[in-house]
């Protein structure tokens, strides 16, 4: 068997042993991800089209400058942090089985269930929030970014970023919380932390309840 196939097969076989051990699974503590992404970060959803002069078709690709890194250096960070967090034997943060560092497979890492998502955007201070020495001015110290670019735009770049490397789908974050703001001491960035919901089936309200 090549080692393509093997590793399919591989995958196939945990995910089998997942289903087969959910209850277990699900009664162990979630635990979450946090993780600070460094850098401008670039925002999503702004599409650019152009035709492609040697096939001829039309290509589509993200217009903001700068999106392509950042998607990167998101990933990266969020994979870096995934598996710092987790050693062989701990299963909450992965989702089918137990970590094994000689699978390449991204699916052995991916969240399915519900999860929370809270990200704070730091981002750069205007050069007039400081006077000449260098200090911040006092009339700016409690003021809030409301220019370009719009916070629900950079949220979507760093959700398409982690498609794939924390969930299967943006759709599975059912809870946000996103901010933005200046940055302290011009460290800018993303701060993030994800984290599975638990099962909340027993506080929603039921249909006989509501006649």
């Amino acid at each position: 068997m090549s080692g393509g196939k093997a590793s399919r097969a591989k995958c196939a076989r945990r995910e089998l042993d997942a289903v087969r051990d959910a209850p277990t699974m699900a009664a162990s503590e979630p635990a979450s991800l946090t993780f600070f992404v460094p850098g401008r970060a670039a925002p999503g959803g702004s599409k650019r089209a152009f035709r492609n002069r040697t096939t001829g078709r039309i290509a589509v690709v993200e217009a903001a400058k700068g999106n392509a890194a950042w998607r990167v250096d998101v990933r990266a960070e969020a994979e870096a942090a995934l598996l710092a967090a987790v050693s062989p034997g701990q299963s909450a943060l992965i989702y089918p089985g137990e970590y094994d560092p000689v699978c390449a497979c991204l699916r052995c890492r991916l969240w399915r269930e519900p999860l929370d998502l809270y990200v704070t955007f730091a981002v750069a201070r205007p050069r007039g929030h400081y006077g000449m020495s260098g200090e911040l001015r006092p009339r700016y110290r409690a003021a809030l970014p409301t220019t370009r670019p719009d916070l629900t735009k950079l949220l979507r770049a760093l959700e398409d970023a982690l498609t794939g490397i924390v969930w299967r789908d943006d759709a599975q974050v059912v809870l946000q919380w996103v901010t933005k703001g200046y940055a302290v001491n011009g460290r800018i960035g993303a701060h993030v932390i994800v984290a599975p919901i638990a099962d909340r089936a027993t506080d929603r309200p039921t249909e006989e309840a509501s006649k």
